[in-house]
């Protein structure tokens, strides 16, 4: 990943509420699972999961935003 791809997942993980960042960071960065990270955040196995898919759903959609804002700079 090159400086620029980095700089714009940065920049999408911005665009998150603080749950759908902390989901993730707990998901992907600490590799917990969701029984682990509803006991972290108070929510229950399902709750977990439901949480972070809409956060990557989120977190796509801002991608493909900025994606498409950056071409039509270009």
């Amino acid at each position: 990943m090159d400086a620029a791809q980095r700089a714009r997942l940065k920049g999408a993980l911005e665009g998150l509420t603080k749950r759908q960042q902390e989901i993730l960071y707990l998901k992907y960065y600490n590799d917990l699972d969701y029984h682990a990270i509803g006991e972290i955040m108070d929510l229950n196995y399902q709750s977990a999961r439901n949480l972070a898919f809409r956060a990557l759903e989120a977190l796509r959609a801002l991608l493909v935003f900025i994606a498409l804002w950056v071409v039509r700079i270009v």
